[in-house]
């Protein structure tokens, strides 16, 4: 019913940008996953006690510079954002998907409680991918 109500604009020209932004990020993010795996193959400096000595501040982990930090921040809330899709979407915790209006409190603190943990494990989750 909504896709039949969109406009010829929305149907044709957001959709279709919509998904390519989508696959876009996800292949950036597999691609930046996939050369941090290869770097930790290949440089022993790359791993964890390699980066120790480095003060904050002084030291840019990020090759690109500003447009490479601010594409690590989109990727970040890109992963944020399928993350919660994900765990709503499997069938143990469809029943926590909250309904406007209809959502009794016992609902809403297993809410809270999820996307707590979900948010928390995020920094650890983003770093392990690189």
């Amino acid at each position: 019913e909504l896709r039949r109500r969109a406009s010829p604009w929305q149907r044709n020209l957001g959709y279709p940008l919509a998904v390519l932004g989508l696959l876009v990020l996800t292949g950036i993010l597999v691609l930046v996953v996939c050369f941090h795996v290869l770097e930790l193959l290949l440089d022993e400096r790359a791993m964890p006690q390699g980066t120790q000595a480095a003060a904050l501040g002084q030291v840019s982990f990020s090759m690109l510079g500003s447009f490479g930090a601010a594409l690590q921040v989109v990727l970040i809330f890109y992963l944020m954002l399928c993350s919660v899709v994900g765990f709503y979407s499997s069938p143990l915790f469809t029943r926590l998907l909250p309904r406007r209006q209809d959502t009794p409190l016992p609902k809403i603190i297993g809410n809270c409680v999820s996307l707590l943990v979900l948010s928390s494990a995020l920094p650890i989750f983003s770093r392990t991918l690189g």
